[in-house]
């Protein structure tokens, strides 16, 4: 999402004395895509906050009627949500300071460019709102799956009793065949070796609208694999509908007619939760009516639908919430791949490990949210300034890993260094502060033999360089001898 996308979603409201300062505040919000208003008198503030709170209210004392503590426990006493920017001279700020636990999260100084100060402050204010926000969301997913997972399994362990209860023959067999599946297309295998009619998959694609197949049985599927079926405006808006009633639409029933000479076959959707993934097409000799395989198929959908949400739970915590890119976990997951592909195809692969100089610094003075937006920062251009095939995750709390497959050493140096560079000369938006970096380096085959040492390596780097001071890249040197697992020819 953009900023400017961002900036949407939140309301502002401005209260301050000067009038006129305050109505240019607002239209500079406001071009910037934030739902900003103007008040001149308190009643009208706290009218209005009744009405409709906003995520930000700017305000200056010299504009209130009431004592401050006054004012600002009766706005919290209606939203404790609000957040305050507070105007003032530039001496009012250690006044203020009291005030840091009842929402008061940025002090913009009066005087010259006020309204762009004002934009400033109320763009780090709803930053971190929205960065609360996602966390929150991400959360609450994350437990939402789990316990529709929870609920799955319960439910298919429920199936397994009953079918043991009832017999011990092919449906017991059937569910316990399911026991190892690792995938969702494991489970597709599984079940299409237990059914005796022949049947086929169409993979729904809905960003084109399409149904493609992919895998069948009692049929060539190679000589059809990946043929899709696009549906029509009309066929696309009314699927839900048709594939209720048990039938296909009708290009994908034209398929089936035409190219697989079947006109009489029986539908099942595959749609573990919200979105559909695809249909069973199911037909042949003994196929007289579905209850003929609908047990199976029962006892499919349940594992199917606890792999979808055990997958999609794993995605959840691969991510960082504060600078979105992937976490330690998956960094090094991702390593070991790398290091294993590098070794089968004779190639290199690189780590850098990039740490902000001072940090703990710079948290003590700015606090951990302004800390976190630097962060949120660097990720940025780390992302922005990668290749497509790079791997970017935040390995620690001031560390930014990034995984270069076929990268060696010199490359991966130039890379760290340009990169030192460009955050060397940007301007961050905490106050216009200038922050540096110190990064490490090191390489698979050539400085390391594997995947754990190749880690250590761009890491004793990295330590080595901030001892000295930081603000320089520096590449790991291997110890005297080191012979590499084989020779990689130069680009």
């Amino acid at each position: 999402m953009s900023r400017r996308e961002q900036r949407a979603g939140f309301s502002v409201f401005i209260f301050l004395a000067d009038t006129e300062a305050g109505s240019a505040a607002k239209l500079h919000l406001a071009s910037q895509n934030y739902e900003a208003f103007l008040f001149a008198d308190q009643d009208t503030v706290l009218d209005r906050v009744k009405q409709a709170a906003p995520h930000v209210l700017v305000f200056a004392a010299e504009a209130l009627m009431s004592p401050l503590s006054e004012f600002v426990e009766r706005i919290l006493e209606i939203n404790s949500e609000i957040q305050f920017v507070f105007v003032g001279p530039i001496g009012q700020s250690d006044a203020i300071a009291e005030y840091r636990d009842y929402n008061f999260s940025e002090f913009v100084p009066a005087g010259e460019y006020l309204e762009t100060r004002i934009l400033w402050a109320v763009d780090k204010v709803c930053e971190i709102l929205y960065l609360t926000y996602v966390n929150e969301k991400l959360l609450s997913e994350k437990e939402a799956l789990l316990l529709k997972q929870k609920e799955s399994q319960v439910l298919l362990a429920s199936v397994q009793s009953t079918a043991a209860q009832r017999t011990t023959g092919s449906v017991v067999d059937f569910v316990n065949r399911y026991k190892a599946v690792q995938s969702k297309e494991d489970t597709l295998q599984i079940f299409l070796a237990q059914v005796s009619c022949q049947a086929i998959f169409f993979r729904f694609l809905p960003t084109v609208q399409t149904f493609v197949a992919t895998t069948a049985k009692g049929i060539d599927i190679e000589s059809i694999k990946g043929v899709g079926a696009r549906l029509t405006e009309d066929e696309f808006r009314g699927l839900s509908e048709t594939l209720g009633q048990g039938a296909l639409p009708k290009t994908l029933d034209d398929f089936m007619r035409l190219v697989l000479k079947s006109g009489k076959y029986f539908v099942q959707k595959v749609q573990p939760h919200k979105t559909l993934e695809g249909v069973f097409v199911f037909w042949g000799q003994g196929m007289n009516s579905f209850s003929a395989i609908e047990n199976e198929y029962l006892v499919f959908h349940l594992v199917y639908q606890n792999v979808h949400f055990l997958k999609r739970s794993e995605l959840l915590d691969i991510n960082d919430p504060v600078t979105e890119l992937f976490n330690r976990n998956y960094f090094h997951k991702k390593l070991e791949e790398e290091v294993s592909r590098a070794r089968r195809l004779k190639q290199p692969v690189s780590v850098v490990l990039l740490s902000i100089d001072h940090f703990v610094e710079l948290e003590q003075s700015l606090g951990k949210s302004n800390r976190d937006l630097i962060l949120k920062s660097v990720a940025s251009i780390v992302r922005k300034t990668s290749r497509i095939n790079d791997l970017s995750c935040r390995s620690d709390e001031n560390e930014i890993a990034m995984l270069l497959p076929h990268s060696g050493k010199k490359g991966a140096t130039l890379r760290a260094e340009r990169l030192r560079r460009i955050i060397e000369s940007h301007s961050f938006t905490v106050n216009g502060l200038k922050v540096s970096v110190s990064a490490g380096v090191s390489e698979y085959p050539m400085l390391c033999s594997s995947a754990e040492e190749l880690e250590a390596g761009a890491r004793q780097a990295l330590d080595f360089i901030i001892s000295r001071g930081g603000n320089k890249v520096c590449l790991y040197q291997p110890a005297q001898g080191f012979l590499p697992d084989y020779e990689v020819v130069p680009v």
